[in-house]
């Protein structure tokens, strides 16, 4: 399974916008985005274990001119 560490920065910070818009079920979907990004982690930790670092390209540019996140 590919786990991409962008959704580690993207889920979260989707998550803060929405939450303010979900008043009556605000507690549920902040508890399953918790639980969501542990997955996530746990799942990306797996993967750096067995394979090593991870890096992601972002958008596709090189370094100097885009952004490369290394976990």
């Amino acid at each position: 399974m590919v786990i991409h560490p962008v959704l580690m920065i993207a889920v979260p910070l989707l998550a803060a916008f929405l939450t303010p818009l979900l008043k009556r079920v605000a507690k549920q979907f902040t508890f399953a985005v918790l639980v969501l990004n542990s997955i996530f982690s746990v799942l990306l930790l797996a993967k750096v274990y067995n394979d090593g670092m991870v890096y992601e390209t972002i958008a596709g540019f090189s370094p100097p001119i885009g952004i490369y996140l290394a976990v």
